[in-house]
């Protein structure tokens, strides 16, 4: 039985309603941020200046044990009435394509209305964290020759080639340093390079792998520091021969190898490009769903990664074998686990909670096969030294507040990010309200 491994999550933001949009709303792969240019940037000042005053009017007990409650996607417009809640952290997320519209060239409108809204949450008595917007790559990046990574069957990913394209970095470094020096001090930054800003490759319905664009194949020059060449130029995952023999178990192991270490480069590449660029505060390493378990990950080994029923969410495909990732990670200094996907229904029975004695489970254990994803990655962070905290899966229905809240508190999540906070206030998911009288449980 394989419980609950090769249980995956990528998470999908719900269409926001068109009576809340105030202003162009940028997109890329389901996240946004709320406005961007303009006369968008008075309308955002003018929120900003009356929700500071607004709270500077508030005294709000909070609970005094639990997570941090925070919100993704934090929108100005409801700094006081969060607040007025308990919630006390917010993510903000500029987006890359409107604050580098063309090579090199920052938009300063947009760059001051970013700065603004970091400014009044700070000023207001929030942490802020940066979920800084890497899974919005400008059209003048993508259009670049091998800028977006391509599958077997000749399908981009539509996001940019982090993992085998050094020139990307290059310029997502420039971004980084720009954007950490502009927000100045804030609590944390978002790592994690797929389209939903989490740390994966992207997602792969089709049995999808992303390791066929031409500097990933050796027909071009340019891979980043650190990456090898290809192993088995042109061996598609699955097939049973490779130029016309049998594939062997040590060719499989090494091709995966070198595709799994093209992520961890990456992923290690971003958490040193933020401490170049100068911050030296908590980086949020997102990790959704449970992931490849061990068994799991040996047994598609065994089936040459041909497509398997027991992972039906392909997430060898994707990368989220997460036992070996924090373990391949370089530098584990100043991170911690961002779980998005609390709440989520996986574990037999669903949404299991942590429990006394989980530390002390061999790795493969048949029991952590069962796990919630929570549980499980919970248990992955404490075997590393790392704290966690987490965020729900999003289009949270009131009913399943509860078991999210028990889930968090458990697990020892020192924070909660809510998605997002649009939702806290649509009246069509779980209400700010409803939050709050769970917080204080």
């Amino acid at each position: 039985m394989w419980g609950a491994e090769g249980r995956g999550r990528h998470r999908v933001r719900a269409q926001r309603p068109a009576a809340l949009v105030k202003c162009e709303l940028r997109r890329k792969r389901g996240r946004g941020t709320w406005c961007t240019r303009g006369t968008a940037i008075r309308v955002t000042l003018a929120f900003l200046s009356a929700a500071v005053l607004s709270v500077a009017l508030l005294v709000v007990a909070l609970p005094s044990t639990g997570p941090v409650y925070g919100v993704l996607e934090a929108d100005p417009r409801y700094l006081a009435s969060d607040y007025q809640a308990g919630i006390r952290l917010a993510i903000v997320q500029p987006q890359w394509d409107a604050w580098e519209p063309r090579p090199g060239a920052f938009d300063r409108r947009y760059r001051a209305q970013e700065i603004a809204a970091v400014q009044a949450y700070r000023s207001a008595g929030y942490e802020v964290g940066v979920d800084i917007g890497l899974q919005s790559p400008p059209a003048w990046l993508l259009q670049r020759p091998g800028a977006q990574l391509v599958d077997q069957f000749g399908n981009q990913s539509g996001t940019a080639n982090f993992e085998f394209d050094q020139s990307v970095r290059v310029a997502a470094a420039a971004y980084i340093r720009v954007v950490v020096d502009s927000l100045g001090p804030v609590k944390y930054y978002r790592v994690g390079l797929s389209g939903s800003g989490e740390a994966l490759y992207p997602e792969a319905p089709g049995d999808n792998w992303w390791a066929f664009d031409p500097r990933a194949q050796g027909a071009q020059g340019g891979l980043p520091p650190g990456v090898p060449a290809v192993p088995l130029p042109a061996w598609v995952p699955g097939d049973a021969l490779y130029h016309g023999r049998s594939v062997t178990q040590v060719q499989v192991r090494s091709w995966y190898r070198w595709y799994f270490g093209a992520s961890v480069n990456a992923h290690a590449w971003e958490i040193r490009a933020y401490r170049a660029a100068g911050y030296t505060g908590m980086l949020q390493l997102v990790m959704p769903g449970y992931g490849t378990g061990p068994s799991v990950y040996r047994a598609r080994m065994r089936a040459d990664l041909a497509p398997v029923t027991y992972d039906p969410f392909d997430t060898m495909n994707t990368g989220a074998v997460w036992f070996k990732f924090l373990a391949e990670l370089p530098d584990l200094h100043g991170l911690v686990v961002d779980i998005s996907s609390v709440g989520d229904g996986s574990g037999i029975p669903a949404n299991n909670t942590c429990q006394p004695g989980d530390d002390s489970e061999p790795l493969d254990s048949v029991r952590a096969r069962f796990w919630s994803d929570t549980r499980w990655l919970t248990y992955l962070a404490h075997s590393h030294g790392l704290q966690v905290m987490g965020e729900n899966p999003g289009n949270t229905r009131p009913a399943q507040l509860p078991e999210i809240l028990e889930l968090a508190r458990s697990c020892g999540l020192i924070a909660l990010q809510w998605a997002w906070d649009y939702q806290l206030h649509s009246r069509t998911y779980a209400s700010l309200r409803l939050l709050r009288r769970e917080m204080e449980n």
